[in-house]
């Protein structure tokens, strides 16, 4: 019922940072943990985000690493640690 009432609100309201951190902690409080859960958007760019920003070493992952975040937690952070500094080219398959 409160998903239809804020489809109507303009995306600055709904979309800004604290709106993130609000869906995020949802998320993280629900029993569930399922993609289909409102939250699971924001946690899930809030996760791969962090794990972007900081040093890749697969040795050193924390317990729990990407729990409840598809394989791109790992993924993106193993695939910018490999690349090369400088111009090239890249194939994104």
């Amino acid at each position: 019922m409160l998903a239809a009432y804020l489809s109507y609100l303009p995306k600055w309201i709904t979309q800004n940072a604290l709106a993130r951190h609000a869906k995020t902690s949802s998320f993280l409080k629900s029993r569930d943990h399922l993609s289909n859960h409102r939250g699971y958007g924001s946690y899930r760019s809030q996760a791969i985000r962090e794990a972007i920003n900081a040093p890749f070493r697969p040795e050193q992952l924390p317990a729990g690493h990407g729990r409840w975040v598809d394989e791109r937690v790992v993924e993106y952070p193993w695939l910018f640690a490999h690349l090369l500094d400088g111009r090239g080219e890249l194939l994104d398959a």
